[in-house]
């Protein structure tokens, strides 16, 4: 694990590595409650089935999509997906009244079989007036540098990474360019929105020669840290073509 201090958005701002394909999976949680789990698709030209514990949750998922968040019990729970090309799963050890995003993503070198990561939202209390944002890379590019308002926040990215930070809410401008390299952006600068005492996610999606996006979903993320869907938004910008989101229940016994 690694831990960026000092940079100045007046926030904590974490870079943790993802070796074990498990990101942000500490045991916080309370003993009753549900675990939430939401399915990310980025992998472009890509038609995914996902299942959960065996039950259909989608049929050819493309590039871009989110689904869920699902309403599970906590314990351990398989994700698998299917495409041409494609046969991954993961177990996820699911948290009470927490919230899990798996993603189905490239890895750093093109051509190489899709991977599998997943993220734990972070649910610590927020001040009033902030947002939180997690970007995590998830595309077929080398390690990359985060600029957040023109200035470079989050450095040496590399591929399963993601960095969080609480900003101040309101319009803000994100660009993703090569680590170390400031000749051209790999992806935006994309003019975004964040609401406040809300948690962003956000995935880089594609590769420098066919073109990258983001894929995003957004939370509230109340003063004590307890969680809520709101919409999902997907787009190069991230956070435009809104939809209301509904969590579903996921009944199974294979656990």
């Amino acid at each position: 694990m690694r831990v960026l201090t000092g940079l100045a958005l007046s926030a904590a701002v974490t870079l943790v590595a993802t070796a074990t394909g498990v990101a942000a999976a500490d045991d916080a949680g309370s003993a009753g409650g549900v675990g939430h789990v939401a399915v990310v698709q980025a992998v472009p030209g890509a038609a995914v089935d996902v299942h959960i514990d065996g039950r259909s949750v989608g049929t050819d998922v493309t590039g871009g999509q989110v689904l869920g968040p699902y309403e599970v019990a906590p314990g351990r729970h398989r994700i698998d997906f299917a495409a041409s090309g494609i046969d991954q799963s993961v177990t996820v050890n699911v948290k009470a009244d927490a919230f899990h995003d798996v993603v189905l993503h490239l890895q750093e070198s093109p051509g190489a079989a899709a991977s599998v990561t997943t993220y734990r939202t972070p649910t610590s209390p927020i001040a009033a007036g902030k947002a939180r944002v997690l970007v995590a890379h998830t595309a077929a590019v080398g390690a990359v540098d985060v600029r957040f308002d023109g200035q470079a926040v989050f450095t040496d990215v590399t591929n399963g990474e993601y960095a969080e930070a609480d900003v101040p809410a309101g319009r803000h401008v994100v660009t993703l360019l090569p680590a170390g390299d400031s000749s051209g952006p790999l992806l935006g600068p994309l003019d975004v929105a964040l609401a406040g005492r809300t948690i962003t996610m956000a995935y880089a999606m594609g590769n420098a020669d066919d073109g990258m996006t983001l894929v995003v979903h957004s939370l509230r993320l109340a003063d004590g840290g307890s969680l809520m869907p709101t919409t999902i938004g997907t787009g190069s910008a991230g956070l435009v073509g809104e939809v209301i989101v509904t969590p579903f229940a996921i009944d199974s016994d294979e656990r």
